[in-house]
């Protein structure tokens, strides 16, 4: 169009010919593109238009006179839509549902975040946009934008198909609900979110909640954080895992955390009591280690880099060293835990007492 508008102004068509033409232009397409009808008879007698495309009066002229049919427009023609979703919210506040709407109090305290992630249904990869809810009185936690198709929204019909990789995740991470600042009284901690987090995050976010801190969790990688992160990155040759958690702990420099837990773990909790051995992977066994010797802007923020080496397969040495690490920030001893993130550490007090730790 715009190269067929510039061609008639070379040949000195008029302004309100150019203009005419659009507008017919317009209606030609909603009639035989859009609607697809090679009759105006099968309009009706009565054709009423809405949408703001219909406000500009040339455009309705062309309309009419296309379909050679007086055609109706209603004085609120472009804000129709809306109109129709508060009726709609109307006949259901006749069915006794209650509304969402915030009132007062509620919207002081109402936040929003917005992440972007990427939809993973189909080999599209279709870009999305997560926006997420807090405040007291917030019933929808989470709402989606930028999705093609309700497949980015997880409403299409899978039958018996479950994605178990998305189901770890969001049981490991979206279950997580971050304390309010004075319910943390020893400060914020953040957790990275990579390697063997994946595993043990619902441990340690645990443990550090019940004893008292903050946990800030990074955010869900991208291709953002890789490229901010590269810089400290010591060898092309590690996998790309590795190569992210430079750009998590980046992302939590830049959340102004000045405390880190991130452990080293040569050792995980055997999953069957055959296995002889339960050797981490020697990448996430030492990469704390890595970070430690290498992310020069953890010195620079002056920011407290905490990366025990714990065995994950043996809960009382675990304990005993975390808390080593943990009582000069505040935290006396686990006694006082209102629940233990997993069974094994139910008797934890009475264990480590019985061999000379945390009394």
């Amino acid at each position: 169009m715009n190269s067929k508008v510039k061609q008639a102004q070379k040949e000195n068509a008029t302004v309100a010919d150019i203009s005419a033409g659009i507008a017919y232009s317009v209606a030609k397409n909603a009639l035989y593109k859009v609607l697809k009808i090679s009759d105006a008879s099968e309009l009706g007698n009565a054709v009423i238009v809405q949408g703001g495309t219909f406000n500009n009066p040339a455009v309705l002229r062309a309309f009419e006179l296309l379909i050679s049919r007086n055609v109706y427009r209603t004085n609120i023609s472009g804000i129709m839509g809306a109109f129709g979703a508060a009726l709609i919210a109307k006949d259901k506040t006749y069915l006794n549902e209650s509304s969402t709407l915030l009132l007062g109090e509620g919207l002081k305290n109402f936040a929003m975040t917005t992440t972007q992630a990427r939809c993973n249904r189909c080999n599209n990869k279709c870009p999305l946009s997560v926006h997420r809810f807090t405040g007291s009185g917030v019933k929808s936690k989470s709402f989606i934008s930028g999705n093609r198709c309700d497949r980015g929204l997880g409403k299409e019909n899978t039958g018996n198909q479950i994605n178990l990789f998305r189901e770890q995740y969001m049981r490991i991470f979206d279950f997580y609900e971050p304390l309010n600042a004075h319910h943390g009284p020893l400060g914020d901690i953040g957790l990275p979110r990579v390697l063997n987090m994946f595993e043990i995050f619902p441990f340690f976010v645990t443990l550090f909640q019940e004893s008292g801190f903050r946990v800030v969790l990074s955010d869900p990688s991208s291709k953002q954080y890789y490229n901010k992160g590269i810089n400290s990155i010591t060898s092309q040759t590690l996998c790309y895992p590795a190569k992210m958690v430079h750009g998590h702990i980046a992302n939590l420099i830049d959340k102004g955390v000045k405390r880190i837990f991130y452990p080293a773990m040569p050792f995980e909790h055997k999953e069957f009591d055959e296995s002889l051995y339960s050797h981490n992977c020697p990448v996430v066994s030492s990469y704390p280690e890595v970070i430690r010797l290498n992310v020069d802007e953890l010195k620079e923020q002056n920011v407290d880099f905490i990366q025990p080496f714990i065995p994950g397969d043996d809960a009382v040495k675990l304990a005993k060293l975390v808390y080593e690490d943990l009582k000069k920030y505040g935290v006396d001893d686990f006694s006082n835990l209102r629940r233990l993130p997993v069974n094994e550490l139910r008797n934890l007090r009475k264990n480590c007492c019985a061999e000379g730790g945390l009394s």
